[in-house]
């Protein structure tokens, strides 16, 4: 046992890698630390959620810093690109989100912004030592054992895991006892986050510039060529007779077509770079054949992958997923040229390449895959306000348009504060920042202003109130009531007001009067500023005049000509 662990030396990943293991171990016990908590998450420990991002991507800095050292024999590059790296940790930490539970623009990219990142910093990670030496085969070499070991080392630890839960199961059924169920979370992030991360910083490959290709195991060649390369030339044989059908019918591909040319892409790309060096070892044709004329197969895939995304896009403007499809077909018909055209045989070129696309699709402003998303649904709602005038001189024709109008409201809301909309009319509407929790998003904002129609089965509920105190005068009325209904209220409790299937009704010297209040609804909905004082109306009540001031009203909006009142409560004053 001694002996193994000597052997497994999982102590070399605090050597060479010193700052990647201690984030591994700080980043899984801030995750053990979420698992533990019992209150609301994503408010609470929002700077425990930020500092674990922050965490990842300093692992991976880690490495890329030490890979640069190591590459360039140098300790101040290593320095210098720590504190390069701790420097954007810290920026990140402070510019993530206060409340990882509420949907603002900045959480909605999160996710797409982390993915883009982490995906830049793993292809660094592939070619930064070999930016400025090393061969082909220096550079196949070490991402091949890279890969060998992101294999190796998750394996062993899903069979850890699979073990530990096996033996606390057997530990519960067997001696009853009673684990609180997030001890089974407490051990997975354990051995993932720390097991495996230790083991694969222990098993790193070390750096070679001699240009020896050492003999892949059998596991990998048989994995490679007889698994890898079948599944690419069948994905391909079904895109190229899917090409053909296109010619003879003389349509245009559909869109579903686009994921799968992308998946063929990938697929492809990842066998072409495991088998590059491979007919060094093999004998057989066709591996040597696929190195020669894969990018030349290629084109036909990014063909119809080019032509079912500008379809997309034309019909239904740029969003993030189909720019994320754009970067990548840029870059295959750039490898494609580079590549398969020119016989470019720089492999490191294919990783920089990507990353360099990827950092301009998150960085670029205006262009990037937020800014061109943002710019391109915006002109689609302009378009589509204009078609049904609800902006411009147009004479108002809502017809279908309206529950796409709708669905765009909702998505530009996910992305977007709206006030790009007060550029397009006169009359501003008063939007506020969802990043404090309201009752009404913007999104129901441009809804009520514009009386647009939800589901009529749905419909939408609304809760108007104010928490504080007011004074008023009181002389110049001659009636003053409190009142607190509910619509299931019974005949002799209606002394003041009451509700007759949703409609408020006001009683005066023993007659009764219908108050509407759709109009004054849809105006409370979207002011400004929250309230502190009660909402007050006028009412015209025979030849009487008055005023209600609402403590509290609550009820449901169906379309724009139905409003329903379930409860109120407040003041009835009459002159």
């Amino acid at each position: 046992m001694i002996s193994y662990l000597q052997r497994l030396d999982l102590f070399q990943a605090f050597r060479r890698f010193p700052v990647s293991s201690v984030m591994a171990i700080i980043t899984t016990l801030l995750a053990i630390t979420l698992i533990s908590v019992d209150g609301d998450i994503g408010s609470e420990m929002a700077a425990v959620v930020s500092a674990m991002i922050v965490g990842y991507f300093l692992f991976l800095g880690g490495i890329i810093a030490r890979l640069i050292r190591e590459s360039q024999q140098s300790k101040t590059t290593e320095f210098v690109s720590l504190g390069f790296f701790c420097v954007l940790g810290a920026i990140i930490f402070i510019v993530l989100p206060q409340d990882y539970d509420l949907l603002n623009t900045k959480l909605f990219r999160l996710p797409f912004f982390l993915l883009g990142v982490s995906a830049v910093m793993h292809l660094v990670i592939a070619y930064v030592p070999f930016i400025s030496k090393g061969s082909d085969g220096d550079f196949w070499e070490y991402n091949r054992k890279v890969f060998i070991r992101i294999v190796e080392s998750g394996f062993f630890s899903g069979v850890l895991y699979l073990a530990s839960l096996l033996a606390l199961v057997a530990l519960d059924k067997l001696f009853d006892i009673d684990f609180d169920g997030r001890i089974y979370g407490y051990v997975g992030v354990s051995i993932f986050g720390i097991f495996n991360s230790i083991y694969f910083l222990s098993k790193f490959p070390a750096l070679d510039y001699d240009d020896h290709v050492e003999r892949p195991l059998s596991a990998f060649l048989v994995f490679t060529q007889f698994l890898l390369i079948p599944i690419t030339v069948i994905y391909m044989v079904i895109l190229h007779a899917y090409g053909i059908k296109i010619l003879l019918d003389g349509e245009l591909p559909r869109g579903w077509i686009g994921n799968l040319s992308l998946w063929f892409s990938v697929i492809g790309v990842f066998t072409y770079l495991l088998n590059y060096l491979n007919p060094r070892f093999s004998k057989r044709v066709f591996v040597s054949q696929f190195i020669r004329y894969f990018w030349l197969v290629l084109i036909v895939p990014a063909i119809l992958l080019m032509i079912s995304l500008f379809r997309r896009i034309n019909d239904y403007g740029v969003t993030e997923e189909r720019y994320a499809l754009a970067m990548i077909a840029s870059w295959l018909v750039m490898v494609i040229l580079l590549y398969g055209i020119l016989r470019w045989r720089a492999l490191k070129w294919l990783p920089i390449s990507l990353s360099v696309v990827i950092a301009f699709g998150l960085f670029s402003g205006p262009l990037s895959i937020f800014g061109a998303t943002l710019s391109s649904q915006k002109q689609r709602l302009n378009d589509m306000m204009t078609t049904a005038g609800l902006i411009g001189e147009g004479e108002r024709e809502l017809g279908l348009n309206q529950s796409d109008i709708l669905n765009q409201l909702r998505y530009l809301d996910d992305r977007s504060d709206m006030m790009f909309i007060n550029d397009w009319i006169d009359s501003p509407i008063g939007f506020r920042d969802e990043s404090v929790k309201l009752d009404t998003t913007n999104n129901q904002r441009v809804v009520y202003r514009y009386g647009l129609r939800y589901d009529a089965f749905s419909g939408e509920y609304f809760s108007i109130g104010s928490g504080g105190d007011f004074t008023t005068s009181i002389e110049e009325y001659r009636l003053l009531r409190s009142f607190r209904i509910h619509h299931d209220q019974l005949n002799e409790h209606r002394e003041a007001a009451h509700i007759i299937d949703g409609q408020l009704f006001i009683n005066v010297d023993g007659d009764s009067y219908a108050v509407s209040l759709k109009d004054s609804v849809m105006i409370w909905m979207v002011e400004d500023d929250p309230r502190d004082q009660p909402y007050r109306l006028p009412v015209s009540l025979g030849t009487d005049l008055g005023d209600i001031y609402f403590s509290q009203l609550q009820g449901e909006k169906h379309g724009i000509d139905s409003i329903k009142i379930n409860q109120a409560s407040g003041l009835l004053l009459i002159r």
